[in-house]
């Protein structure tokens, strides 16, 4: 920047009818140009003129700048402009100017022209700017293709553009469902969307285009001898499919983890889009083996407390496991904890409705209608499981409850937590319509107990509470001035009270449910982690 004692600042103007002024001595070139290579350029973009300032005692000739000659600089942006110039390592300084505008003596000096014409060439032959930013390529296993691993595998392919432009390439190696798996590391998208498609119909992974070449217990043969830590490497050419479908004998969490072993070599990243713990072993082989991790599977974090030590880490492996869909689908949950208790910011209480169905149960039983009708209307609505009691149990949130609790370094098992569900455990046995029947002995204790809360200026919601390193789960009575008193339909909401937030908690507020809104909380992830530093 400086020059023999010259400091030299330089300014780009963006005009889409500029004017000129006049030319600049040689040497000035020689300083800001270095050597470009000459490429074909193009002619409709916008024209930019590279100033020097003159001496701000220098009388203002014109505000009007003349016509540009045909060697001024063109880029297609001022994001272009600035990004080229930083290719000569030129740090400057960029101002857009209307042709109206009045443009001072000290921003105006002479448009470069002598030899910068290759320079301009150069730059202005850049395509859109996705093409100057290195793309890492990132192969990807997805394990469970039901709804939400669906959603991930479309949003991926439906979004290569924006994607490339962020300097990433997810590619599918291999895909996993209850039947088996499909290897896909050689499959294109073409062929990708067509197994979205046969998936989605409701077939299995392992009936999608078997091919003759490699018979699937061969090759799940040589993958089982891999369980003790062998890997068997790419699978057989030319196929670009293998399917694989375990034996009998074969347990799923020993499949799923030989599956993930013989993959290793590939550094694919591993994500469990399942709602089962028969992936918690893969899981522990891929972190061993410093794979990465994305999950929006509950069950592997609300397992043991040792398991939940082993895969997040102790210290937390912050840049290689990220598990933010567990907890409120694309709702930053996780991700608020985490920057909180990283800001050294005491967090004493965090209260939540971690459950839109029960949300929505709860709204309704405010507005005085029947605990059992609100069941049965919920369920017509599909708010609900097709058993409601995997709702009412409130297992679902204690188990979001637990991976927060755990996050502010609590450490506890399941049993630990104080759980009420929404009806006795002499319904657990019964029929879903048996149960249903069943449900309106509790409507009027449910009546009751809401207009208790009522009479002392309160709301009763269901709720996980996590204070002094505990975790009560169930039926509260909360402020109906509060945030959570004043949620309603099925939304989500987490409150966070804080040292830095003491006169009034940190909300989050959103739809926490739906296979979209969890896949985009995985991809999000996904895009996070690739570009972590390992």
């Amino acid at each position: 920047r400086v020059h023999g004692g010259t400091f030299l600042q330089l300014t780009v103007v963006m005009d889409t009818q500029p004017d000129t002024v006049p030319s600049p001595e040689p040497e000035i070139v020689n300083q800001v140009v270095q050597q470009p290579t000459e490429t074909q350029a193009s002619s409709d973009f916008q024209n930019i003129h590279l100033f020097t300032p003159q001496p701000p005692s220098t009388p203002p000739p014109s505000t009007q700048l003349p016509t540009p000659p045909a060697s001024s600089i063109q880029f297609p942006s001022r994001a272009k402009a600035v990004e080229a110039f930083r290719v000569f390592g030129q740090k400057i300084n960029v101002a857009v100017k209307n042709t109206a505008q009045t443009v001072r003596e000290a921003e105006v000096g002479t448009v470069i022209k002598t030899n910068i014409q290759k320079a301009g060439k150069m730059v202005t032959s850049l395509t859109p700017r996705r093409s100057s930013v290195i793309v890492h390529r990132v192969p990807v296993v997805v394990l469970g293709i039901g709804g939400v691993g669906l959603a991930v595998v479309k949003g991926i392919l439906s979004a290569r553009d924006f994607h490339q432009e962020l300097g990433v390439n997810f590619t599918f190696a291999a895909l996993v469902d209850s039947s088996g798996a499909l290897l896909t590391s050689e499959a294109n998208d073409k062929l990708l969307w067509e197994v979205v498609e046969f998936k989605a119909a409701g077939n299995r992974l392992v009936d999608f285009k078997e091919k003759p070449t490699a018979d699937s217990h061969d090759v799940f043969t040589a993958m089982s001898a891999g369980l003790g830590g062998t890997s068997i490497g790419p699978p057989p050419e030319p196929r670009k499919l293998i399917n694989i479908r375990p034996r009998d004998e074969i347990p799923a969490d020993q499949f799923v983890a030989s599956l993930v072993k013989s993959l290793t070599g590939s550094r694919p990243y591993i994500v469990d889009c399942t709602a089962t713990e028969t992936t918690i072993p893969a899981l522990l082989d891929a972190v061993r083996a410093g794979l990465k991790v994305v999950a929006c599977n509950k069950k592997p974090f609300s397992f043991t407390q040792e398991t939940y030590d082993h895969l997040v880490g102790v210290p937390k492996r912050l840049n290689q496991i990220r598990y933010e869909s567990t907890v409120g689908a694309a709702i930053p949950v996780i991700a608020t904890l985490t920057r909180t208790v990283n800001a050294n910011d005491h967090i004493t209480k965090i209260a939540g409705s971690f459950s839109g169905t029960l949300g929505f149960v709860m709204s309704e039983l405010e507005q005085g209608g029947k605990f059992s009708e609100i069941v049965a209307r919920a369920k017509s609505l599909r708010y609900t499981e097709p058993d409601p009691r995997d709702d009412l149990s409130g297992m679902d949130v204690a188990r979001k409850a637990l991976i927060l609790a755990r996050g502010l370094g609590i450490r506890m098992e399941m049993t630990d937590v104080n759980l009420e569900p929404l009806y006795p455990m002499s319904m657990s046995g019964l029929s879903v319509p048996e149960f249903l029947e069943a449900l309106s002995s509790l409507d009027e204790g449910l009546e009751k107990r809401v207009q208790d809360a009522k009479q002392s200026g309160n709301v009763l919601r269901y709720a996980a509470v996590i204070e002094n390193s505990q975790i009560k789960v169930g039926l509260t009575e909360v402020s109906a001035d509060s945030p959570l008193g004043r949620l309603r339909g099925t939304d989500n909401l987490i409150e966070f009270h804080t040292a830095f937030y003491r006169s009034a908690p940190l909300v989050l507020q959103g739809a926490g449910a739906g296979v979209e809104l969890t896949s985009a909380g995985v991809i999000s992830d996904l895009i996070e982690l690739a570009f972590a530093r390992s």
